[in-house]
């Protein structure tokens, strides 16, 4: 595998390219579809975490019980928002940096009305009762045939978009892309087929739950995030990346790493104790991968950027190197004594989901909807006004996470130490210790879903004709190859 130069010195034209133009509307549909699930999920996880401090929140009605929110939530949020703007993304960075006519757009559009029905369907099925009980892998097992057909539809596109490149050297930006794209039938189809179609018995349920749902969100989530990473800061900042002659270890390190991390999540746990070690051991291994990207990423952070959608990205960078260094904290077994079964394990998820990816994918969007649409957008004010409540949301909701997290692992350590004898604490003592950070959280994740309104509104906006006279900093913030 080659890495050539950094897409930044790749063109200096800004000229509509072939991806752009003929698969414009199935790439509009994809981010339409994706931002609509983007508010849905959100509003279903604002429910989630209101019912986190007032459990009595909505707890009548059946259909919006708190198990049933939360995987709701989850699914709406990974396989709507993530999925489709994931894929059009990365669909998108294959056809502009491969440079070659995209094929199989008319299946793709036909395989994203599909999905988008499965994942209709799924959402529905977990909010009348029929979830599965891994993470990330909540969705009725019934709609997985009609998600593996639609993925089939349009993910050939993105295959085509790879295999038709012209040049033989690629990008990072591709490699991470073409990842995800086969990351997630691999691990899905795996997951379905050990854990629904020829279920495995006793703990090795547990153990392909914790392999796949760990793969679905290392190797599929943040290589999505990182192949938009990768594009767009070079090409937004106009400079080549530090260290990108080493782009390739650390993508080779996520890969084969990546899988083996969710293992450790089953330390003291009823499975033989190198089942853990391996997944502890890969962790700690995978700092690597962090390391490089810290090393290409580094200067940008230091120079700055007048451009909205970079700034996006590079909260979406900061987060993801500060998601390495909590799963690196949090892999020692001294440690996992405290945060195992605490809402620290939902605040990694949270990080990854609406601290790496959502923030990345909203400056993908700000930089690759005037280029689809042919119109600026709107307003800069908001997008200055979602830039803010992207970033202070993000860090309010996930201090307030940690701390329920520590409040309550700390409190449980202390119930367990005292073996019998008078606990220092109540479980309903831990409850009333944690709610104001939980209170915290709900705060957090009300900007986040702010943000997902706003960019709604803009894009609503932005198809008024009169928008076209609008500036936006977005669509010259620097040219594209």
């Amino acid at each position: 595998m080659n890495a050539p130069a950094t897409p930044s010195s790749a063109s200096s034209n800004d000229e509509p390219v072939a991806v752009e133009t003929q698969a414009r509307w199935a790439l509009l549909l994809l981010l339409a579809l994706g931002i609509k699930w983007f508010v849905a999920g959100g509003f279903l996880a604002l429910i989630h975490s209101i019912q986190l401090h007032t459990p009595e929140f909505l707890a009548r009605y059946e259909w919006f019980t708190f198990g049933r929110v939360q995987a709701a939530a989850e699914s709406a949020l990974v396989f709507g928002w993530v999925a489709n703007v994931g894929f059009a993304i990365a669909w998108w960075l294959l056809g502009r940096l491969g440079g070659e006519r995209p094929r199989g757009a008319v299946g793709a559009l036909i395989g994203v009305a599909f999905w988008n029905a499965g994942v209709t369907v799924g959402v529905i099925g977990i909010l009348a009762g029929d979830l599965g009980p891994y993470a990330l892998l909540q969705m009725p097992a019934y709609v997985f045939p009609l998600l593996g057909a639609a993925y089939a539809a349009f993910g050939v596109a993105g295959l085509a978009a790879w295999l038709d490149r012209r040049r033989a050297d690629t990008y990072a930006a591709q490699w991470y892309a073409s990842a995800a794209i086969f990351a997630l039938p691999w691990f899905y189809s795996a997951a379905y087929a050990m854990l629904s179609l020829y279920p495995v018995t006793g703990v090795s349920q547990a153990i392909v739950g914790a392999w796949a749902g760990e793969g679905l969100r290392l190797v599929w989530i943040a290589p999505l995030a990182l192949a938009a990473a990768y594009y767009l800061v070079p090409k937004l900042n106009g400079q080549k990346l530090a260290a990108y002659n080493y782009a390739d270890v650390g993508f080779w390190a996520l890969i084969v790493l990546a899988p083996w991390v969710g293992t450790r999540a089953l330390v003291g746990g009823p499975v033989p104790v190198w089942v853990p070690t391996v997944g502890v051991s890969c962790t700690l291994l995978l700092t690597l991968h962090y390391l490089i990207v810290a090393s290409n990423f580094k200067a940008v952070f230091r120079r700055g950027s007048p451009s909205q959608a970079l700034r996006f990205v590079l909260v979406g960078i900061a987060a993801y190197l500060a998601s390495g260094l909590t799963d690196t904290a949090l892999a020692f077994r001294s440690v996992a004594q405290y945060t195992q079964f605490t809402y620290l394990g939902e605040a990694r998820l949270t990080l990854l989901v609406l601290g790496v990816f959502t923030p990345i994918a909203f400056g993908a969007l700000y930089f690759l909807l005037p280029r689809l649409t042919g119109r600026a957008w709107a307003s800069d004010g908001l997008i200055r006004t979602h830039f803010r409540a992207t970033w202070i949301g993000l860090l309010i909701l996930i201090a307030g996470l940690v701390g329920a997290g520590l409040t309550q692992g700390t409190a449980l350590v202390a119930i367990r130490a005292a073996d019998g004898q008078i606990a220092a604490q109540t479980f309903a003592e831990i409850f009333a210790a944690t709610r104001p950070w939980l209170l915290t959280a709900t705060l957090g994740l009300g900007l986040e879903l702010l943000g997902g309104v706003l960019l709604l509104v803009n894009g609503i906006l932005q198809l008024v004709p009169a928008s076209d006279a609008a500036h936006s900093d977005t669509l010259a913030s620097a040219p594209a190859s």
